[in-house]
């Protein structure tokens, strides 16, 4: 996500992210202090809770969604791939 947030900055746009926590997206602005004028970003703690991007979402143009549920959660005997890493079932918003 942050590739695609900094081409978006770049390029002159206004850009609003999505952070598990306020202290990731303080740590992001941080890294990237030129561009704390024109990013914003929301807490979404969990994105695979139904409705979770709502408030998010409210007031923007574009959505380049890039994040997918992902964990380390992976029972032993089994490939991790299909436990570890869920595409998220993206549906229009709105």
């Amino acid at each position: 996500g942050t590739d695609v947030a900094l081409a978006y900055l770049e390029a002159g746009y206004r850009v609003r992210g999505t952070c598990r926590s306020q202290r990731k997206g303080e740590e992001w602005i941080a890294m990237f202090p030129q561009h704390k004028a024109n990013f914003e970003y929301t807490i979404v703690e969990d994105i695979a809770t139904p409705h979770s991007f709502d408030e998010s979402v409210k007031g923007v143009d574009i959505i380049a969604h890039t994040a997918s549920p992902f964990h380390f959660n992976v029972t032993v005997g089994f490939s991790p791939l299909p436990l570890s890493f869920k595409p998220l079932d993206v549906r229009a918003i709105g």
